[in-house]
């Protein structure tokens, strides 16, 4: 790839990045959920199945304590169901 297709694609990607995070922030404020929290639940639907704590941290890029801190607002405002895993049931299962 050359040096000017690699700085225009970098100028769309952050066009396109601000544009989320203006949207971001109206969500932010309409419903108060914070960009992280929102990240989870696109990740959720994204998916459309269950994923564990740890997946979520992968897909997100996150330190799983991270992951559990930001899931907790979520459930508590009941956004998504943590559950435990049937066959592992020391392990969780997150969902919208």
């Amino acid at each position: 790839m050359n040096i000017p297709l690699k700085q225009q694609t970098l100028v769309v990607i952050r066009a396109l990045y601000f544009c989320m995070e203006k949207k971001w922030a109206e969500l932010e404020k309409k419903f108060k959920l914070t960009p992280a929290q929102q990240h989870i639940l696109f990740l959720l639907a994204a998916h459309n199945q269950k994923l564990s704590p740890t997946q979520i941290s992968d897909l997100g890029c996150w330190h799983l304590s991270t992951v559990n801190r930001i899931l907790k607002p979520l459930e508590e405002k009941g956004l998504i169901e943590i559950t435990a895993n049937k066959e592992q049931l020391r392990y969780k299962c997150v969902a919208i």
